[in-house]
């Protein structure tokens, strides 16, 4: 099973060379990719932008947003922003890509949260067609170079397994990030299946599992504590609570909890961070690697 890092630039008290140190100890320690989390009412360092930093910083990791609130953005400019880390980057860019569900996102933005999802699903059809080279509108040029592979891979992150965010998933996606233990998911992951099957695809949707983590010094633990409570405070208080509860803190959980994800089969594994000690990567790569 691969392993990731997601860096903490949601952290308050990180700044961008610090992102940018955990950016090449990732790399350097041996991990597959790195990742970004992402909110527009929040005082995270933004992820396309933080990509393309962390594209210049590195040579090898993928480079996963985890996850991009698609309708909160054009769709065109999120294309072509999205095409130009991938040719940036020699193609390691992995789009992930959520509907949302923080309605204050939207409410700063102008946008509309009650029919995110049929805009969602019209700026994939529009997104994948820019990366074919097709003009945004007549009479216009292509707006994107591009992608290195031809198009550019997307992993999905939902919490419920409607089935509407199922078919996307099955037809857009490459990956499915999941929310919870492989046991709580499993119910979104056999729904993602069967849809993919009943399409027709060939092989199987890529599984990624997730949590925070933070592991050695008690201080450090607290920070994380403190802002992932934080992050989660003003629209889902008991997912934020959760998910500090659940944070893995010695190296003998990170290496369980990566058992019981791969024992699922899942295929790839990120560790979260929440608090800025760059020190963490080299503490769980000790751990895990």
């Amino acid at each position: 099973m691969e392993i990731g890092v997601v860096l903490p630039n949601g952290a308050p008290a990180v700044d961008g060379p610090t992102l940018l140190d955990w950016a090449t100890r990732i790399e350097n320690r041996g991990f597959e990719s790195v990742g970004v989390i992402g909110r527009i009412a929040y005082p995270t360092h933004e992820e396309m932008v933080t990509l393309a930093a962390v594209a210049g910083a590195t040579t090898r990791v993928r480079l996963l947003t985890s996850t991009v609130v698609a309708p909160l953005r054009d769709p065109i400019l999120l294309a072509k922003q999205a095409a130009s880390i991938d040719r940036l980057s020699g193609g390691r860019l992995v789009l992930g890509l959520s509907a949302g569900m923080r309605a204050d996102d939207f409410v700063v933005t102008g946008t509309n949260f009650s029919d995110r999802g049929r805009r969602f699903d019209r700026m994939l059809e529009t997104m994948h067609a820019l990366w074919r080279g097709e003009p945004p509108g007549e009479g216009s040029r292509e707006a994107c170079p591009p992608p290195v592979a031809g198009r550019i891979p997307i992993y999905f992150g939902a919490l419920t397994p409607s089935p509407k965010i199922v078919r996307r998933i099955a037809r857009w996606g490459d990956g499915f990030i999941a929310v919870g233990s492989p046991v709580m998911v499993a119910p979104m992951v056999d729904a993602i299946h069967a849809a993919w099957n009943a399409r027709g695809r060939e092989g199987k949707i890529r599984l990624v599992g997730a949590s925070y983590f933070a592991l050695g010094h008690h201080a450090v633990a607290s920070e994380a504590e403190r802002n992932v409570i934080d992050y989660y405070s003003d629209f889902f208080p008991q997912l934020g609570n959760a998910a500090a509860a659940a944070m893995i803190r010695t190296p003998e959980a990170a290496r369980r909890t990566l058992q019981i994800f791969e024992d699922a089969g899942f295929d790839e594994f990120n560790f979260s961070a929440a608090a800025a000690d760059p020190d963490q990567v080299d503490r769980l790569a000790d751990a895990v690697l």
